[in-house]
């Protein structure tokens, strides 16, 4: 925390579905240099933001004579060849600061589809901005997601990681039905959730076709790693009411009264036992 926020001058509100011009003027700093640093030539970062992010049409981008290689034929073509660049540059970075909330998060991700090695360390100041200006939203991998919680971040990111494919994409799932701003699907990310959790039992004990409760019976004969009893019974009562309270686990007509905050306790619960099961496993 800078000095006047930690002596109470200035008091950062939690930013959710918004985003102040500080966080913008920020994440648009990062955006310059990524460009900068992953682009022999900008025009071809600047047709990417221009066609597939603000969505118009490529013919009405500025004309910068070619490609750079022939620009340098001259110097005054060279010197408007950066000019005609720099007035796309403004007009994006107008739109940039101007548009809804959720358009920013949509040019971020779309520049971690670059193939450039900075795209690690451009999440990474991302993430930086997005902590220090207290928005509920972080990268995950390549993906933005409203969570804020470190502890829960901490926990989904270690699964995402696991060896084990078929758990990995439950968490996946869970994570982009839940953070699918225009159609979430909070019910079928909390069956994700604890299904990654099924999977991960049947992949420890070896049998794809048992139950999770049969699986946690048969993860402690096989490994001899005793499970707290309580513990066990808490995750047997979170499968059943996975599978049973308001049909989170079957079709019904109406869909049950489910909410992010269940979706996200879930995967996090779910994303913490998983990886509770893979340090004890270490530990043998």
């Amino acid at each position: 925390m800078k000095f006047s926020e930690r002596e109470g001058y200035v008091k950062k509100q939690i930013q959710f579905e918004q985003l102040d011009q500080e966080t913008r003027s920020r994440l648009w700093n990062v955006i310059t240099i990524f460009i900068q640093d992953s682009y022999s030539d900008r025009k071809k970062a600047y047709r990417i933001i221009w066609g597939k992010w603000m969505k118009r049409p490529i013919d009405e981008i500025p004309k910068t004579y070619g490609t750079r290689r022939y620009a340098t034929l001259s110097s005054n073509i060279d010197k408007e060849y950066e000019e005609k660049l720099d007035e796309v540059h403004w007009k994006i970075r107008d739109f940039f600061l101007s548009c809804e909330w959720f358009k920013v998060f949509d040019l971020l991700e779309i520049l971690t589809e670059s193939k450039a090695d900075t795209v690690t360390n451009f999440i990474s100041n991302c993430n930086g901005i997005f902590e220090e200006e207290n928005a509920s939203y972080r990268f995950m991998k390549n993906q933005i997601v409203p969570i804020t919680d470190k502890l829960v971040l901490s926990e989904i990111e270690k699964a995402l990681d696991l060896e084990e494919e078929n758990t990995r994409e439950h968490i996946k799932q869970a994570l982009l039905l839940m953070s699918n701003r225009e159609n979430s699907d909070f019910r079928n990310s909390m069956k994700e959730s604890i299904s990654a959790v099924e999977a991960y039992c049947k992949f420890l004990v070896g049998d794809e076709k048992t139950t999770l409760g049969n699986a946690l019976k048969v993860f402690e004969k096989k490994t001899g790693i005793k499970l707290h009893a309580d513990l066990l019974t808490a995750f047997t009562n979170l499968y059943h009411y996975s599978s049973d309270a308001e049909g989170i686990r079957h079709s019904l007509k109406d869909k049950p009264k489910v909410n992010r905050f269940d979706a996200e306790y879930f995967l996090a619960v779910c994303s913490a036992f998983i990886n509770y099961l893979r340090g004890k496993v270490s530990e043998v």
